[in-house]
C-alpha cells in the first residue's frame, strides 16, 4: 500500500521498506530496523530532487 501525501496541488506517493538488521547471537543490533519511503513514481522523484 503506498503513502499518498498531498502537496500543494501534487499528490506525492510513496513505496516503503523496512530493513531489520542484527543476528540471534548480537544483542546490540537484534531488533534494528531502518524504514526507508522509496518514491513510488516519477513525479514524485522529481518532486523529492527539487527538495
Amino acid at each position: 500500500m503506498p503513502l499518498r501525501l498531498r502537496s500543494g496541488e501534487e499528490v506525492l506517493s510513496f513505496l516503503s521498506t523496512v530493513t531489520t538488521f542484527g543476528t540471534a547471537v548480537d544483542l546490540t543490533a537484534a531488533e534494528l530496523s531502518v524504514e526507508a519511503f522509496l518514491p513510488a513514481d516519477e513525479a514524485t522523484a522529481a518532486a523529492v530532487r527539487r527538495g
